[in-house]
């Protein structure tokens, strides 16, 4: 599903994590309370709990933020802030 995401829309974030475990829901919680910024500037984010698909991609830490620019992903090591995560893929 992510790499259609990929083809279809210029960026795409993607937030890893394991839903499993609250400390990394952190990030979620708070871009939760940007959704209206998030719709605003017409950013397509989604959430994946699948630990074995992020470790197929290469991500060992979750969480971790990608931003998917084309085929090309960038990763994220910013502040959890909302703002901050939005700024960068928005650059």
């Amino acid at each position: 599903m992510l790499d259609k995401l990929v083809e279809k829309f210029p960026i795409v974030g993607a937030i890893f994590v394991d839903a499993q475990n609250k400390e990394e829901m952190k990030i979620v919680t708070e871009l939760e309370k940007s959704l209206d910024r998030i719709v605003e500037e017409e950013l397509v984010i989604v959430q994946i709990d699948d630990v074995d698909y992020s470790e197929q991609l290469g991500l060992k830490d979750p969480p971790t933020l990608v931003q998917f620019s084309g085929d090309i992903p960038n990763l994220y090591s910013g502040p959890e802030t909302a703002k901050a995560i939005i700024n960068w893929l928005v650059r």
